[in-house]
């Protein structure tokens, strides 16, 4: 509920802190719908409302727990002692008096009858019997049970400093499963513990600080992925890439970063103007320029650094570091769109706090590992270099939600331009997944004593990428006359590897030195006069085939060369990293044929039609030399003149600006398209139509050209006026009884839904979704008027709800164990089969109600024929996808939850008539 979030002290009498504080004591103490609220400073705190539900839910729990424990036990209750005379025939009989249950003594012969129903009988009878503590037992059975439990309780400190371990270990081996708040303490462990759910806190492991409920990175020593000095010892140069030009000659590529979604290469260039990033093909050849910049980013980014995040709705962003000119910039980075130096200028952009205030200002040089799910940032420090991990689903989360400050800010350059733009702030300082502290003289320790001329504190930490296992920095100066490092960590901040690669474009660095007549102080590694040299950014991103390529850049002599070069190591075979595309040169020509051999557009007798391509143009030609289809600059449309009315329809294909294709259908009433008539379209007109046929080796449907066997539709859902075109997509498919039909729809609105109601499902038994991501749940239909009169739960039934209740616990699931092993995640139920026996154990059959499912099916083979080139060469290999047969049980989980909670409330009543019968006593 907090507003203004301003992150003060606590103490703070500052206007909009009171403000906060008064909102969130209004919701702490008043709201009866919320029971979890954040004060200012981002902690979760319980509502008053939301401790009576904790109260009430822990006292019913303990009742229903006891109360199955006495089943379960095979004690039997049968009455009050006030109630007798009562007669025990078996010793697992139990009565109860004065608020306690009493069972027969072993030395007491059965059957034997109490003598009263007072005090003055039962001085006599209780020589007979033996408590058995129902408050004792209740005492003993829910002392692990206590609200609000903490680490504090076991002699933990919480305070950073203190070894904590042994209070863990304690609290472990009474208590698990059990969600435990952290009270926003950091604990010194040697260990993170797990055996329960541990939030709103931190753990210390040696150097590493880990934040409770986030860690799901590895933390393994095991050299897992490869090994960085077989990688250096082969490298391959994959790019030779000159920025773009008139932006100063004394300004070096200081990073790169790769979009393989998109495919392109980007380069980020310092600039006094303003720092700016040029855009490369990821699919051209290895020696390119600049196929357009953005303007200068002045104040927004920083020195060193540049990621490429993919988001979700298929645009890319860049992270960057945080411009200097803002104090304290090395607490944050930088978030914004590529544009275009002919576009201007993004009107907005991110600002992301990182780190504290006490942390230094280097660079944050931020990074993506390969599988983009985690963000790396670095804060270079005197004492420790510490680098920090951000889950990028919480980074995305944290997005979606309102930023801690938007201001509107205006800079003027050096050269008096002006930017203006809007800086949304975003604070993820206590959402990093790890911190990892490295000592920085244990970093740059191989330096010492190398060659003269360079200082120590002129080495820079240039680049961090993590693969998901292990941290890599890359370390060295801009100079030849220095040595550059591949260093490798584990998550503990342990060096794993190091390897030099001083002579990673050394040939290239020389080359481009000579022809501009410049050296460094100094000699390289031959002995030679050092060079210019600079190793800037280090990146990791996924190869064709599976694995991870490490690939380095490197800057050379800035004076007139604009240049840097991309090296892969390990690099001996050439990969498909990259794509490697090839650019469509010369004059080529397509002969377009039917499988007879003859024409497959216009009249019978004529010569088939041909395409012809250059560089620049392509035609479709008839052989009257009638031009039906043109690609001119990259714009192609095709177009088909109707006498019909409502016939007129066109296709074209265009590239826009930024590269990317469009396929373009165009549909009208009038019989001329492109036309001045504009006849609009109405409700239920198709658009277009695109449709997948073959041939069912039946000659009476050759006519047709092959049956239908799925298809792809767009309709119009209204009539189409004053530039609004309602359209749906329909898909249609033709299933194995030779039916064809429509399946599933997007309507104008853009939800998905059945195009006939309850005829198809979302998966099958044999093939399953993972995961269904909704921001509320289902809606079942629940009508009255479509079910019988409901009933009361019986008596069977209602123990077997109780049952099932006792049954829930924790599992995870086999193959999630075999593919992540310790890292499969704990999930929360009970097996299908143990709630079959139940239903059986009380007498009922499981398959009469509704929450237990049962599905088989035979095996499946998903076939794919192979598929043959003119030449009748194969290009793709026949193959079979085989599903077993198979057979499996699952709940309808609703319905199982209904049981259960209609069941515990069946007995919290018989609990309260018991309280009221004994409180009338």
């Amino acid at each position: 509920m907090t507003t203004y979030n301003t992150g003060n002290p606590l103490g703070s009498s500052a206007a909009k802190d009171l403000y906060d504080n008064a909102q969130n004591l209004d919701v702490a103490l008043n709201s009866i719908t919320q029971a979890i609220w954040s004060d200012r400073l981002g902690r979760n705190r319980r509502s008053y409302w939301g401790m009576e539900q904790a109260f009430s839910a822990q006292l019913l729990s303990q009742e229903v727990r006891f109360n199955i424990f006495i089943q379960n036990s095979g004690y039997e209750v049968i009455g009050d002692y006030e109630d007798g005379p009562l007669t025990i025939t078996e010793y697992n009989q139990l009565i109860r008096y004065d608020g306690e249950l009493w069972k027969i003594t072993a030395a007491t012969d059965i059957p034997f009858t109490t003598t009263g129903i007072d005090s003055t009988s039962w001085g006599i009878d209780s020589v007979h019997f033996v408590s058995v503590g129902d408050a004792a037992l209740r005492q003993t059975l829910f002392g692990n049970d206590m609200v609000n439990l903490s680490p504090l309780y076991y002699g933990a400190k919480g305070d950073g400093l203190t070894d904590d371990t042994s209070a863990f270990t304690l609290l472990e081996s009474e208590t698990t499963g059990r969600v435990i708040d952290l009270g926003d303490k950091t604990y010194v462990v040697s260990a993170v513990p797990t055996l329960n759910n541990y939030l709103n806190g931190f753990f210390k492991v040696d150097t590493a600080i880990i934040k409770a409920g986030y860690s799901t990175i590895t933390e393994s020593a095991k050299d897992s992925r490869f090994s960085i000095k077989t990688a250096c010892q082969n490298y391959t140069k994959r790019f030779d890439l000159t920025r773009s030009s008139g932006n100063g000659s004394g300004n070096v590529i200081q990073g790169f970063a790769v979009d393989t979604v998109n495919r392109f290469i980007y380069t980020q260039t310092d600039h006094a103007y303003g720092s700016f990033v040029d855009r490369f093909s990821l699919d051209s050849s290895v020696s390119q320029n600049s196929l357009g910049r953005t303007g200068f980013y002045y104040g927004i980014i920083g020195h060193q650094g540049l990621a490429i995040e993919n988001k979700n709705d298929q645009k890319s962003v860049m992270w960057t570091s945080y411009s200097q000119l803002s104090a304290g910039n090395g607490r944050y980075l930088a978030c914004s769109e590529f544009v275009l130096a002919s576009a201007g200028q993004p009107s907005s952009y991110e600002r992301w706090e990182m780190f504290p205030a006490s942390y230094g200002d280097s660079s944050g040089t931020p990074s993506l590992s390969p599988d983009q799910k985690w963000l790396v940032a670095k804060n270079q420090g005197p004492v420790n270099t510490f680098i920090r991990i951000f889950d990028m689903e919480i980074i995305r989360k944290i997005r979606s939600e309102s930023p801690t400050e938007t201001v509107t800010e205006s800079l003027t350059n050096s050269v008096g331009t002006v930017f203006t733009r809007v800086r949304n702030t975003y604070s993820a300082l206590n959402k990093y997944s790890l911190e990892v502290a490295i000592n920085s003289n244990e970093l740059f320790a191989q330096y010492t004593g190398n060659r003269a001329g360079i200082t120590e504190e002129s080495l820079a930490i240039q680049s961090v990428v993590f693969d998901g296992e292990f941290l890599y920095f890359l370390i060295g100066y801009n100079t030849t006359a220095w040595d550059t490092y591949l260093k490798k960590y584990n998550l503990k901040g342990e060096v794993v590897e190091v390897h030099q690669i001083n002579r990673l474009g050394l040939a290239e660095s020389r080359a481009v030195a000579a022809l501009n007549g410049i050296t460094q102080p100094g000699t390289d590694i031959d002995g030679n006069p050092a060079v210019f040299h600079e190793p800037e950014a280090l990146v990791l991103f996924p190869v064709s085939g599976g694995g991870v390529s490490i690939n380095v850049s490197i800057s050379t002599e800035p004076s007139g060369s604009r240049k840097c070069y991309i090296y892969e190591l390990d690099g001996k075979n050439p990969r498909q990293y990259i794509g490697n595309g090839g650019v469509l040169v010369g004059n080529n020509q397509i002969d377009i044929k039917g499988v007879d051999g003859k024409v497959i557009f216009g009249n019978a007798g004529y010569e088939p039609f041909r395409m012809s391509y250059t560089r620049q143009r392509l035609v479709l030609n008839d052989p009257l030399d009638e031009t039906y289809s043109t690609i001119s600059n990259g714009n192609m449309r095709l177009q088909i003149n109707s006498d019909i009315e409502g016939h007129g329809i066109s296709t074209r294909r265009f590239s826009a600006g930024t590269g990317c294709s469009t396929y373009e259908f165009y549909k009208s009433r009038a019989s001329t398209i492109w036309g001045t008539d504009g006849t609009a379209l109405l409700s239920g007109d198709f658009l277009g139509i695109i449709s997948a046929a073959g041939d069912d080796g039946n000659d009476k449907n050759k006519a047709i050209k092959g049956v239908v066997g799925a298809q792809m539709s767009f309709r119009l859902d209204s009539a189409a006026s004053n530039g609004i075109m309602p359209t749906r997509i329909v898909w249609g498919t033709c299933d194995p009884t030779g039916s064809f039909a429509d399946r599933w729809e997007i309507p104008s609105g853009g939800s998905i839904r059945p195009v006939t109601t309850n005829t198809v499902s979302v998966g099958s038994a044999s093939r399953l979704p993972t995961v269904i991501y909704a921001a509320s749940g289902t809606i079942n239909t629940s009508d009255g008027t479509k079910k019988t009169p409901v009933r009361k739960l019986t008596s069977a039934e209602i123990s077997v709800g109780l049952a099932l209740a006792d049954e829930l616990g924790t599992y995870a699931w086999l193959d999630r164990i075999y593919e992540k092993e310790s890292d499969a995640r704990i999930h929360f139920g009970m097996t299908v089969q143990r709630a079959m026996e139940i239903f059986s154990e009380f007498g009922l059959s499981a398959f009469d109600y509704g929450a237990v499912c049962y599905d088989e099916w035979e095996e499946e083979i998903l076939i794919t024929q192979a598929v043959y080139n003119e030449e009748g060469v194969e290009i793709s290999p026949y193959s079979e996808v085989i599903t077993p047969a198979g057979n499996i049980y699952s709940f309808r989980p609703e319905e199982v939850h209904y049981l259960i909670v209609g069941a515990l409330r069946a007995n919290q009543k018989k609990i309260e008539s018991r309280l009221a019968y004994l409180e009338s006593k």
